[in-house]
C-alpha cells in the first residue's frame, strides 16, 4: 500500500501508512467499512451549531452531497482536489475554509 501511494504521487498517505502498524491500518479499515450508529452524518446534522462539510471536486459525485444538501449542513467544494485537499490544493482549501468562517 505504501508503494502504491508513492507510485500515485501521494507521499503524505504513504508516510501515514509507513508510520502505522499494519494491524492498526486493518482495524481502521474495518471500522470505516462497518460505520457507526448513529452515522457521522446523523451526528453532524443533529448538532445545533453552524457546520459545513468540505469535499474535493475529484471525490464527486458522492451520495453524501445530495444527502447533506437537504439538511441544515452546508456543503462546499474545493476545486482541483480529491480527498487529500490539503496537499492537492492547499490554497483552494484555505479559500473555502476562509469563506466558511466568514459566513
Amino acid at each position: 500500500m505504501v508503494r502504491e501511494a508513492l507510485d500515485d504521487g501521494n507521499s503524505a498517505w504513504a508516510g501515514s501508512l509507513a508510520a502505522s502498524l499494519p494491524v492498526a491500518v486493518h482495524r481502521m479499515a474495518l471500522s470505516l467499512v462497518a460505520g457507526s450508529v448513529p452515522s457521522w452524518r446523523e451526528q453532524l446534522i443533529s448538532l445545533e451549531i453552524p457546520r459545513t462539510v468540505i469535499f474535493g471536486e475529484r471525490s464527486l459525485p458522492t451520495p453524501e452531497v445530495e444527502l447533506l444538501n437537504g439538511s441544515p449542513v452546508g456543503v462546499r467544494i474545493v476545486g482541483e482536489a480529491g480527498h487529500s485537499m490539503a496537499t492537492e490544493n492547499p490554497a483552494g482549501l484555505a479559500t473555502v475554509i476562509g469563506s466558511v468562517l466568514q459566513d
